[in-house]
């Protein structure tokens, strides 16, 4: 499978990793295929170098939307799309393992549907500007 690594401040580099094998799963987990990732103010750090690079592949990316290949989970069978956070931020990736955190998304709406449209637009801010202050 490929995975990004960060290997310098806002630089990605695509590498191949071994397929997690659905064999392998413990009981209670899902493999998870990655079809949208969410990046998060937490995330910022990482691709800003805080944290030291290069850093481990798959790192970091922590919110995912996905459909679940393989099931050791009496909650999710394969093919179920899933709202998944990935352990230790390594959804980064296009394959990963996880336990529990999983959940199944809406079945319709605006945000499905931009991303079955194809990649948003860059948008603006949901908050309301700031009123300017004054002296």
């Amino acid at each position: 499978m490929r995975a990004a690594q960060i290997v310098a401040p806002q630089t990605l580099r695509i590498v191949s990793l071994p397929d997690p094998r659905p064999q392998d799963l413990p009981s209670g987990w899902v493999l998870v295929q990655v079809e949208r990732g969410c990046i998060c103010g937490s995330d910022s750090p990482y691709f800003l170098g805080v944290h030291g690079t290069p850093l481990d592949p798959g790192l970091s990316l922590h919110e995912c939307l996905g459909t679940v290949l393989a099931s050791r989970s009496p909650l999710r069978s394969p093919g179920d799309r899933v709202l998944a956070v990935p352990l230790e931020q390594r959804g980064f990736a296009e394959l990963f393992a996880t336990p529990r955190r999983t959940d199944r998304p809406p079945s319709r709406g605006p945000i499905l549907q931009r991303a079955a449209d194809g990649p948003a637009p860059r948008h603006r801010s949901l908050r309301p500007p700031k009123a300017p202050q004054s002296p």
